[in-house]
């Protein structure tokens, strides 16, 4: 009788251990995925920011929309700008 017990608990903990790690193989596998989705919409989003031969596009709520290659962002006088960001909470 002792025997036939111990057995079944062996399986059940080899079962326990089994879908544990069966849980952890599927949650990595979804981290991954959400981090692929994440690495690629970044890429597109950056794709469409940029010229196909390197450079910058200035678009949307601009007054002056334009393309600009890296040899005519070369040429733009250098400047700096302090700016800052305040909300109404924290």
């Amino acid at each position: 009788m002792s025997r036939n017990r111990n057995r079944r608990r062996a399986v059940r903990a080899r079962t326990a251990i089994t879908a544990c790690a069966l849980r952890l193989f599927t949650a990595s596998a979804v981290g991954l995925l959400l981090l692929g989705a994440a690495i690629a919409a970044d890429r597109s989003a950056l794709g469409e920011a940029t010229t196909p031969g390197g450079g910058l596009v200035l678009d949307g709520k601009v007054k002056h929309p334009q393309r600009l290659s890296v040899d005519a962002l070369r040429k733009l006088p250098a400047e700096r700008v302090e700016v800052s960001f305040q909300t109404g909470v924290g």
